[in-house]
């Protein structure tokens, strides 16, 4: 499940600029990777499956992304010799790095699916989460830009909608993750919301 087509993000650059009279590209691009990372963290929606070796008395392991320009913000799932571990089997004390309950007794095979965002200042990202949520993306970028002051595209009133927008599209764009684009939705998408929000 490796992401092997990336592109840059001259789609969402000619998609917004219609509604940022005088925005360059470069500004555009860099917001873009902004809201791309944002969107990541966010949905999960980033993910790869590594293959590893787990060795006795090794029981610590660091993961890293396969992607130059991306990191690894979280681990999704574990198999070792086929068999899934659970929450106990191993702890996790930091985004990319997980701590093995019990040590193994032989040379094993392992796969992790890791979460990963692109670093600031990204350049390229997956061709098949940009091709699939790119109205979301262009509505964050017009989100943050419009929010500018003093430009000729600051628009507060319509950073506000396009971040209600924004906020909309990321939230279905989670649930479709979670419930592993199913039809038949199993779940909401899977995040913290303030008991105050409505």
């Amino acid at each position: 499940m490796i992401h092997h087509s990336f592109s840059d993000f001259s789609s969402i650059v000619v998609s917004v600029l219609p509604e940022l009279p005088g925005c360059i590209d470069e500004i555009i691009s860099s917001h873009a990777c902004t809201v791309f990372a944002d969107f990541c963290e966010k949905t999960q929606a980033f993910i790869e499956e590594v293959e590893f070796s787990v060795s006795p008395g090794l029981d610590r392991y660091d993961f890293v992304s396969p992607h130059e320009g991306h990191i690894v913000v979280g681990i999704k799932n574990l198999t070792v010799d086929g068999s899934t571990l659970k929450p106990g089997d191993y702890v996790q004390h930091a985004p990319s790095v997980i701590e093995l309950a019990e040590s193994v007794t032989a040379e094993s095979k392992a796969k992790a699916l890791i979460i990963l965002k692109p670093r600031p200042g990204c350049t390229s990202v997956p061709d098949s989460i940009l091709d699939r949520w790119p109205d979301c993306i262009a509505a964050g970028v017009k989100a943050r830009l419009m929010a500018m002051p003093g430009n000729d595209w600051t628009n507060p009133q319509l950073s506000g909608y396009y971040a209600g927008e924004y906020k909309t599209m990321w939230m279905a764009a989670a649930a479709d993750v979670r419930n592993e684009f199913d039809v038949s939705r199993k779940g909401r998408a899977g995040f913290a919301r303030s008991v105050w929000e409505v």
